[in-house]
């Protein structure tokens, strides 16, 4: 069972949910090796380098009829995957049917890798682990993540 292969939970302090498109695309994260976002009007643009306030211009310009409040989300949301998430910290993601999660650990910065049949330019290396855990098997914390 890949629970009993996971480090205890409790040793995992830093630890952030990825969602790749409500699960749809959870298991080829795994099976490519990384976590990633994506966001239209973002593709092929290294964002190492954005702070908070140019990654709100930039979504304002790609998304000219949305609020404030949504652009600010979504920047924050970039920027948290950009510059929050570390080496070794922890990510999760839902599986489609959501009651399963996959568990992988950050292995690397930041990068961007423009792949014309994957939608997730916006990347970092993640050691997952094959099998998903149980929603059920984790954290209370972590289950509404």
């Amino acid at each position: 069972m890949v629970i009993e292969t996971l480090p205890p939970f409790e040793t995992m302090n830093r630890v952030f949910c990825i969602r790749a498109h409500d699960g749809t695309n959870a298991k080829a994260l795994v099976d490519g090796g990384y976590a990633g976002i994506s966001w239209d009007g973002l593709e092929g643009r290294d964002l190492s380098q954005e702070s908070f306030d140019s990654l709100r211009n930039l979504l304002k310009d790609a998304y000219p009829g949305r609020s404030n409040r949504t652009i600010g989300n979504w920047a924050g949301q970039i920027y948290s995957f950009l510059r929050e998430i570390q080496r070794d910290d922890w990510v999760l993601t839902p599986d489609i049917d959501s009651n399963h999660i996959y568990v992988g650990k950050v292995a690397s910065g930041y990068f961007c890798l423009e792949v014309h049949d994957d939608p997730y330019d916006h990347r970092r290396e993640v050691e997952w682990h094959l099998e998903p855990v149980q929603r059920s098997m984790l954290p209370e914390a972590w289950r509404s993540r």
